[in-house]
């Protein structure tokens, strides 16, 4: 009994441990990003949409191969009849049913082919959703720090003024200013004070958005890390516009995918043109009844 109590107490402290280290941790930007892509619904979603369409993909490959079915029924009646033997009736079918498409003008191939491209096409809005994703934390990461600097120097300022007013207020005692300078430097004090609070709700507010980006729960602290770029990446020259463009030309999503959404167009539009041709299926079925 004692060992067990003394086991479960070494449970709860290092519980309590994990928790505080958990609680006292500062998120960097790194971190953000990696744990964002990791547990975001909406990235969860669109990699789902993505692995479904694979499974599409395998079942209209499936769709030019020979088929194969069967059936089986049985059935037994009872009826009131005085004879024994035919008062039960027993019945059997038993099906077998095989085919093969050998010809359906192309649909078969150009469904593959539109499955294939529709694949090419999901992986691109599932690194299309990771990118929005990246970009929003880098946005709503960054915003938080400037309002955070925001704080500090709200704060400061309004202990200046504080400052500023405790020293108006002995010298008014004394005579030395009049009630109209007070009266000034108490409504810029109180004024300093406001810009305080404007301040400290405009960083909750970024970092309410940073959390629901992040999918943590909305009453969880978060403690946001210094940001240290380093003197040499803030003083390097930005690159010239032309290579930005290419760049992005290159490595967006987007305009990949807007290239592959005007070929897969092209390929709905040649299933409509051989439709009306002749579809040859033979089948063999063997139906076998029992009585």
């Amino acid at each position: 009994m004692k060992r067990m109590i003394f086991t479960l107490c070494w449970l709860l402290l290092g519980w309590q441990v994990s928790t505080a280290q958990q609680a006292n941790k500062k998120w960097t930007l790194q971190d953000c990003l990696d744990y964002a892509l990791e547990n975001n619904i909406q990235l969860k979603q669109s990699h789902n949409d993505y692995l479904s369409g694979l499974e599409d993909t395998e079942e209209a490959k499936a769709a030019r191969l020979p088929s194969l079915s069967a059936s089986v029924t049985q059935g037994f009646t009872n009826y009131p009849s005085g004879n024994a033997t035919e008062r039960n009736s027993y019945t059997g079918n038993y099906g077998l049913n095989a085919g093969v498409t050998l010809y359906e003008g192309g649909c078969l191939r150009f469904g593959v082919k539109q499955s294939e491209m529709q694949n090419d096409i999901d992986k691109l809005l599932l690194d299309e959703a990771a990118n929005d994703i990246r970009i929003a934390i880098v946005q709503a990461y960054m915003q938080a720090l400037y309002a955070e600097e925001a704080v500090v120097i709200a704060q400061n300022t309004a202990d200046v003024s504080r400052a500023e007013l405790d020293r108006a207020r002995v010298m008014h005692e004394v005579g030395t200013i009049s009630r109209v300078d007070l009266a000034q430097l108490e409504s810029q004090w109180a004024s300093d004070s406001y810009q305080v609070v404007v301040s400290q709700a405009t960083l909750n507010d970024y970092k309410l958005q940073l959390k629901q980006l992040l999918e943590l729960d909305i009453l969880e602290e978060i403690e946001l890390a210094d940001a240290d770029f380093g003197e040499e990446r803030i003083l390097s020259l930005l690159p010239e516009k032309s290579s930005v463009y290419s760049r992005a030309m290159d490595s967006m999503p987007q305009i990949a995918r807007s290239a592959l959404d005007i070929g897969d167009c092209k390929l709905n539009c040649k299933p409509s043109a051989v439709a009306e041709l002749v579809q040859t299926m033979p089948r063999r079925s063997v139906i076998v009844n029992e009585v």
